[in-house]
């Protein structure tokens, strides 16, 4: 009888720490099927298993096979993990690194099996090439004398299942670990990253760029500066101490200013250092103040029945403001009040823009009035007012022009088709 055989599916996984996944495989029961024959013919499938360490062989109708395996149980596998998930290093010509890595299984019996991958393979060992259960890895990477092209280059230490002996079909854990190796630029190279968080006008706000050297020569860092624009308007400069660093080195600094300089808004900020070629980066940041703008609500609306009434709210703080609620009242030419509702009370993040929403009764309304919307937040109010447009609704109207379309709709009916010549 010609063997079949079904091959084992692979599922590659993403770095993680300790990562933990629990997958489903199909049960090994179909393995150890003994003496089970089924009527071979073209409805049913003939498996036939002389002892357990062999393969079964079948003579196979597939659709039978894939409903058998469809509905046999399922098992869980074992989870896998890799610890620590990653590790960086710069490069240096014939420099050798060694790392500890921990993989662990939680079944004691699963065999691992331990693998390379990246452009940085081919320079790496590890002092065992499997394990059982769970164990130390002991990795040397014996970096070559150049790598090209300058930047990030990766080597992934990996580890797989192998598969249980006498499962045909199933899923295996593939996870792994990486490694980076930067390789510096020649010459000189300086990357930035600055930090300008959002206050509010009085705070004293910590401003803070860190420089790292990313090339082959010295950086000597002079003229380092953050300036603020409102705008294409010059606001301010912050001037940074100077600071010399050698290859692979970095610099951290924290600058302090008191925003009271500021007015409400947003800023641009470019902090830029030369060395001497100038370098910069850039970002944006919000003064804010204790203040909640309105910047729409609700105009008009029909009338004879309850109406939903729809106020905009963004919060200009730089912290939450809690229990916001508004008050609308509806008047007349003269004045005088004609409708009145109070929202429910909400909460807000810093910077967060929300729809409050309300219920008002505009019955006996129709025409023009003025809409003045009450905003209470933290002891402050904040009010605008605007035309509020009532419309009637003339139920009559409708009724007449909903009966005019049937009647058309039954005059093209009887022209087009009761008249039709028949056949």
């Amino acid at each position: 009888m010609k063997k079949k055989y079904l091959f084992f599916m692979s599922q590659v996984l993403p770095e993680t720490t300790a990562f933990r996944l629990w997958s489903t495989s199909i049960t090994r029961n179909l393995c150890y099927l003994t003496n089970f024959c089924a009527t071979k013919s073209k409805d049913f499938v003939c498996i036939q298993k002389t002892s357990v360490n062999q393969t079964p062989h079948f003579s196979v109708n597939w659709h039978i096979v894939f409903l058998i395996i469809l509905f046999c149980s399922f098992t869980v596998s074992a989870s896998l993990g890799i610890s620590p998930a990653k590790e960086e290093i710069d490069f240096t010509p014939g420099a050798v690194h060694t790392f500890n890595f921990i993989v662990s299984s939680d079944d004691p019996n699963k065999k691992i099996k331990i693998y390379f991958d990246g452009d940085l393979a081919e320079y790496a060992v590890s002092n065992v090439e499997d394990i059982v259960g769970s164990g130390e890895v002991i990795v040397t990477l014996t970096l070559p004398n150049s790598i090209d092209p300058p930047g990030d280059h990766a080597l992934y230490f990996r580890a797989i299942e192998s598969p249980p002996e006498g499962e045909f079909l199933g899923s295996r854990i593939d996870i792994g670990a990486f490694v980076k190796v930067f390789v510096p630029y020649p010459g000189h190279y300086a990357l930035l990253y600055m930090d300008f968080p959002d206050g509010n006008v009085g705070e004293i706000i910590n401003v803070g760029l860190a420089v790292y050297n990313k090339g082959t020569q010295p950086l000597n860092l002079r003229r380092s500066k953050v300036e603020i624009y409102s705008s294409q308007t010059f606001v301010k400069t912050l001037d940074l101490p100077d600071i010399d660093l050698s290859f692979a080195g970095g610099y951290n600094h924290r600058y302090s200013f008191n925003s009271s300089e500021l007015l409400p808004g947003e800023y641009f900020s470019i902090a830029s250092v030369e060395t001497p070629e100038v370098w910069q980066t850039n970002g944006t940041f919000r003064i804010g103040s204790l203040f909640m703008n309105i910047t729409y609500f609700t105009t008009n609306i029909s009338g004879n029945s309850i109406q939903p009434f729809f106020i905009n709210v963004q919060n200009l703080w730089n912290n939450d403001a809690k229990d916001v609620y508004a008050n609308v009242n509806i008047t007349n030419s003269s004045g005088q009040s004609v409708a009145y509702m109070r929202t429910p009370s909400v909460n807000f993040a810093k910077w967060e823009q929300k729809v409050i929403q309300g219920f008002i009764d505009p019955t006996g309304l129709k025409g023009n009035y003025t809409a003045t919307v009450e905003l209470n937040y933290l002891g402050k109010t904040t009010i605008v007012s605007g035309q509020f447009f009532v419309k009637s609704i003339n139920y009559l109207l409708y009724s007449i022009i909903a009966f005019a379309l049937a009647l058309l709709l039954l005059a093209l009916y009887y022209f087009f088709i009761k008249r039709r010549p028949r056949k």
